[in-house]
């Protein structure tokens, strides 16, 4: 008894407006899945930065049954890194913990299509930073009208706006491989 007043005390005590026992059980379990993720998360960021690198993902990997080769985790971290910092933040991994079909990216990377995709997406990116700037996608962008992968008539700035889903100026490899998803069907 004492753990559980402990442990749900702030619930138990509220006193400005009483929970139903449906919003007190949905929070009581947002609360436990959060603690799951976090215990998962934390179990693989071996070195307590608050990120999981590559080397840190090949772990959990391998540890759920899946071998990649080096070169396969480096993609499928550049395709779960959606800010571009190149590791895993928490949020990030939670994103892709969370999804029903987290291994179908990894597949993909099997597949040699995402492969494809970041052996295109590097030709841009002059700078090696993992995103490319305004000036690096004048460049994509010609390439995606040439191949057909963007509407001719699209402006330039038409064109990043639809590629930059953060709205942040720069695209990273995870907003690239879901603009190529969309306008290939996948």
């Amino acid at each position: 008894s004492s753990g559980i007043n402990a442990e749900y005390g702030d619930f138990l005590s509220l006193k400005t407006k009483p929970l139903s026992f449906f919003s007190l059980l949905f929070h009581t379990y947002k609360q436990m899945a959060d603690r799951y993720y976090q215990s998962i998360f934390q179990k693989y960021d071996k070195d307590g930065s608050g990120n999981i690198t590559a080397v840190e993902f090949q772990s959990l990997v391998s540890d759920l049954g899946v071998n990649l080769t080096p070169e396969e985790v480096k993609i499928a971290v550049q395709l779960l890194d959606k800010d571009g910092s190149g590791t895993i933040s928490r949020e990030e991994f939670v994103d892709w913990w969370k999804k029903s079909d987290k291994f179908q990216d990894l597949e993909e990377t099997r597949e040699g299509r995402l492969k494809a995709a970041t052996v295109y997406f590097k030709y841009f990116d002059k700078d090696n930073s993992g995103s490319l700037s305004t000036e690096e996608y004048k460049q994509l962008h010609a390439n995606l009208i040439e191949n057909n992968l963007i509407d001719a008539s699209a402006t330039l700035e038409q064109g990043l706006k639809e590629l930059d889903a953060s709205g942040d100026g720069k695209i990273t490899f995870a907003e690239f491989k879901k603009y190529l998803d969309k306008v290939q069907g996948a």
